[in-house]
């Protein structure tokens, strides 16, 4: 299993004096697909229309990206009538392009969720059957009032969890998901975004503590023994991290010269990478036998 750091971009609280809309110096509307902007209410964003969005532009999101949010109140009446709170990821040309995590309540222990891709208009369920509300297909999901949302894509795999109590869930495991059609500008090229849908009042779908960025491969060393391959082995450890080289294997171990010609078999593809063992196995000390 590959460890990961996680780097923050972007953040932000929404503890502050009302705004409508919310400030657009980092986050923005998209009206030209008629979608209308969010507001801070009493340190809440909430919406200012049946749907509104809020797209954070901010920085220059990067390919591999997190984000997440507190979601604070998500109405339910019956399946005709519910709010939704949506945190967006790599959100591409117009509106129907990204990875989706949606909320549609009741917030408690049976929850109604879903996670999706949109890829031109065209829906994978990724969790749940359907994304259509509660009784639609939804996914349903231990989701409290206070509780945060969180989605990661690295490399092309989709994952979502649940944060209660600092403890993070994971909901979804890694996912092939296939890429958006990114299309130009802040608004639509790999943005992250927050998509809320009232009921019959803003208050019905509000959020806190946004924060989102990067994600990348964190370099461990784990219980390398001192040796004359100990750096080749953190070599080939850190390739394992990067491109999951050699499947179920553990990553605090030592290699074997067969393992290593498994982990070149494994990314042989790569050219780079291939030539990174090429020359750590040419560089290795045979083992004293």
């Amino acid at each position: 299993m590959a460890e990961y750091t996680y780097t923050t971009l972007a953040a932000d609280t929404f503890q502050r004096a009302n705004e409508n809309p919310v400030n657009p110096a980092v986050w923005s509307d998209d009206s030209a697909d008629s979608i209308a902007a969010c507001q801070i209410v009493s340190n809440e964003l909430e919406p200012t229309a049946a749907e509104s969005i809020a797209v954070y532009t901010g920085i220059t999101w990067p390919a591999n990206q997190w984000a997440e949010y507190q979601v604070d109140a998500c109405q339910f009446s019956d399946d005709d009538d519910y709010a939704s709170t949506l945190l967006v990821m790599s959100r591409g040309a117009g509106k129907d392009n990204g990875y989706v995590f949606e909320v549609d309540g009741p917030l408690g222990p049976n929850c109604n969720v879903a996670v999706f891709s949109e890829i031109d208009g065209a829906v994978t369920m990724l969790l749940g059957s359907g994304d259509g509300g509660p009784g639609s297909g939804d996914a349903v999901i231990a989701l409290y009032a206070g509780d945060s949302i969180r989605m990661e894509l690295f490399g092309g795999m989709l994952s979502a969890y649940v944060i209660h109590g600092g403890v993070k869930t994971q909901v979804l495991a890694p996912t092939a998901v296939s890429p958006v059609t990114l299309g130009s500008g802040p608004l639509h090229n790999g943005s992250v975004a927050i998509d809320l849908f009232e009921d019959t009042q803003a208050s019905d779908a509000q959020v806190s503590n946004f924060q989102g960025g990067l994600m990348s491969v964190a370099t461990v060393y784990k219980d390398i023994p001192p040796g004359p391959n100990q750096e080749l082995q953190q070599q080939l450890q850190t390739i394992e991290y990067a491109v999951g080289a050699i499947a179920n294997s553990s990553a605090s171990k030592s290699y074997t010269a067969d393992e290593i010609e498994a982990a070149g078999a494994e990314v042989s593809n790569d050219s780079t990478l291939m030539t990174a063992i090429a020359t750590a196995v040419a560089n290795r000390t045979p083992d004293a036998d």
